[in-house]
């Protein structure tokens, strides 16, 4: 009685993509027989391509959300609401036409929903089709040959909330004051200062799970990695705004990067202030500049405590 219908849309993508970069490398400036072939393109190039392949893709892709109607039980009538299961759920592969082999690229998957208000759950994974040879790399030969379905290479799950409070400005809490407070109010807002502060909170959970080759074992091995991040910020009397990053890495067992800043508003003036207090990148910054963008460039700044890089 209290589910009315369930809808599942999907939508396939197709398309093509063209990279022209290509190379004539194959064994550095020479062939498998020791001839030589000549210099790439991109030898004297200041900036060079991470990838040098050609490549003519085929992209296929394919976009799923489940949705639901369930009775709505907050209204006083027989009435439904929409409610979302899963909002996405992408699955996306490619196919090089150019490539002499190892042409499909890995399937990822990448889904993501609203567990609870402002609560969300992501997930992605990637899978190969090819075995791979006693060095761990990729050979034209498909999983499924052995018996398998697909090589899995790596799956995160990432849990996200945010959590808010405090009112700018007075916000709802007029609505609590009489009419005699609406008139002292108003009538001495220079010399009234408001106390609410505003603030949020952004907690993270990540789980990994990878897979590395063991040249000794001939297999692979998986590998969990989770970890913690928090971040948020709080604002006072509307003119500092305060702000912390950090997260704690549970294979480690110690804090993630740590960062503390805030920012004061001087009117026609900005001071701000950003401090890392342990780990590799051990810093502080100071800085005052005009807001103005026509003279942003003037500021003063100072800089210090590297912490424990070695140049």
């Amino acid at each position: 009685r209290n589910l009315r219908a369930v809808r599942h849309l999907v939508q396939p993508n197709v398309g093509v993509s063209y990279t022209p970069f290509s190379t004539n490398q194959i064994y550095g400036y020479y062939d498998e027989d020791g001839d030589f072939m000549g210099y790439s393109q991109w030898d004297l190039a200041r900036y060079q391509p991470v990838d040098s392949k050609e490549r003519f893709n085929l992209n296929i892709g394919i976009t799923q959300n489940v949705e639901a109607k369930i009775r709505d039980k907050s209204s006083a009538k027989i009435a439904y609401k929409k409610v979302k299961i899963i909002e996405s759920f992408r699955t996306n592969v490619s196919y090089n036409t150019l490539a002499d082999s190892l042409n499909w690229s890995n399937i990822s998957l990448n889904a993501f929903t609203t567990v609870a208000k402002n609560t969300t759950l992501t997930f992605s994974s990637s899978y190969s089709m090819y075995q791979v040879d006693t060095l761990g790399r990729d050979v034209q030969k498909y999983v499924w040959e052995n018996g398998d379905f697909l090589r899995m290479e790596g799956t995160t799950f990432a849990l996200s909330t945010r959590l808010s409070g405090g009112q700018k400005g007075g916000g709802d809490a007029s609505k609590d004051r009489s009419q005699a407070q609406d008139e002292y109010v108003n009538e001495n807002k220079d010399r009234l200062v408001d106390l609410t502060i505003p603030w949020t909170l952004d907690l993270n959970y990540n789980l990994r799970l990878s897979k590395s080759w063991n040249s000794e074992t001939l297999q692979f091995d998986s590998r969990y990695v989770q970890s913690a991040t928090f971040r948020g910020s709080f604002s006072v009397m509307q003119k500092v705004s305060v702000n912390f990053d950090s997260g704690y890495e549970f294979e480690t067992k110690k804090l993630t990067t740590t960062t503390i800043g805030a920012t004061v508003d001087l009117h026609c003036w900005e001071f701000s202030a950003t401090w890392v207090p342990f780990g590799l990148r051990k810093s502080y910054m100071f800085q005052l500049n005009i807001k103005s963008q026509m003279l942003k460039d003037l500021k003063l700044q100072k800089r210090g405590n590297y912490g424990d890089l070695l140049y």
